[in-house]
């Protein structure tokens, strides 16, 4: 079953989350991101992903990195506000001491407060350092809008596993998880066992049927083979937000599912992950602040996915229109240069 919700009740009630522009707002009211990650090898990837915040339409962003990472990241943008306080092993040469991950957590997590939405994952490496902190890190953002990327996965279906799980499903309103094919089969391989997922071939003939419809996004049931295996695993982590990267991107918490097949960039190269991570932190915040806003506000039943579904949306249009340009020569600071346009031109015209 696909919805026939037409375009302009979809954009409708996408573009409702939009706050609106005017003299009497302040810096801060349209989003503080915060990105978690970045370390002596990645510090490309939290950069994409706070910049994206911005660009996207945020006021502030924040970097929480290791100290070696600090440097670079600073250099790149004079935006963007950078903690060096990520705790590395490989930095220190030794194994961490106990008041050291501790002062680790009590240095980012002071500053949790001032911040709307967190990103966390992008560069964040696989250090025992970290290791010993995430599951602290990311059990402290109680009911700030969280966004679960890169090595964070490796973390909760290699490292941490049962740990961090538990976190997750104590915090799945707040939490998206953004995996592309590679970390949904670590998440499925983790949580569903030796259970067998949906054919290729399968997945293969329902996107086809679903090419015959010109929507660039559609809902779809729940029960349809292309969003089966990611309905499951948002069922088993307690409906937590899940959108996964692909031909098509797939959006689901369980309950509700929608595809977003709007072309995006034909080119792959590092950081437009950490790019889509960091719109939808900012864009699920919008959402969620706006269902804040309503009359009879559900705490409990609340979810994030049409925050998802502009994040998918403007990471494919700013894609396709660097693509454009660039073709062959397109890497993922010419993608970030696209993204103001991508939602000025979502607020003025919708899809397109």
């Amino acid at each position: 079953m696909v919805s026939t919700k037409t375009r302009e009740i979809l954009f409708e009630e996408l573009s409702s989350l939009i706050p609106k522009l005017a003299s009497s707002r302040h810096k801060g009211q349209n989003g503080k991101v915060g990105v978690i990650g970045g370390s002596f090898e990645y510090t490309g990837a939290p950069y994409y992903g706070a910049c994206a915040a911005l660009r996207g339409g945020g006021d502030l962003s924040h970097i929480f990195c290791t100290e070696k990472a600090a440097t670079p990241i600073k250099s790149y943008s004079p935006e963007i506000i950078v903690h060096p306080y990520l705790l590395s092993e490989v930095d220190l040469k030794r194994e961490a001491k106990k008041e050291e991950i501790e002062d680790c957590i009590k240095s980012i997590t002071k500053w949790y407060d001032p911040l709307n939405a967190v990103a966390i994952g992008s560069g964040l490496g696989r250090d025992n350092g970290v290791a010993a902190c995430i599951e602290k890190l990311f059990s402290s953002l109680g009911d700030i809008v969280t966004v679960c990327d890169g090595d964070f996965f490796w973390f909760l279906s290699e490292k941490n596993k049962e740990g961090l799980s538990e976190k997750i499903k104590e915090r799945s309103r707040y939490t998206v998880l953004t995996p592309n094919k590679v970390e949904f089969k670590r998440l499925w391989d983790f949580l569903k066992q030796k259970a067998e997922r949906t054919s290729e071939d399968i997945i293969k003939q329902e996107r086809e049927k679903l090419r015959e419809f010109k929507a660039p996004v559609l809902e779809i049931s729940i029960d349809n083979p292309l969003v089966k295996d990611q309905a499951e695993i948002a069922n088993k982590l307690e409906n937590v937000n899940i959108l996964e990267k692909g031909e098509f991107d797939i959006i689901t918490n369980g309950k509700l599912a929608y595809v977003v097949k709007k072309e995006g960039c034909l080119k792959r190269c590092g950081g437009q992950g950490d790019v889509l991570a960091g719109l939808t932190a900012l864009y699920c915040f919008w959402d969620y602040n706006k269902q804040k806003e309503a009359e009879g506000f559900d705490n409990k039943g609340f979810n994030l996915l049409k925050g998802c579904l502009i994040s998918s949306y403007i990471t494919r249009y700013s894609g396709t229109k660097a693509y454009e340009k660039y073709k062959f020569g397109l890497t993922t600071p010419f993608l970030l240069d696209e993204v103001p346009g991508a939602i000025n031109n979502f607020i003025e015209n919708g899809f397109n």
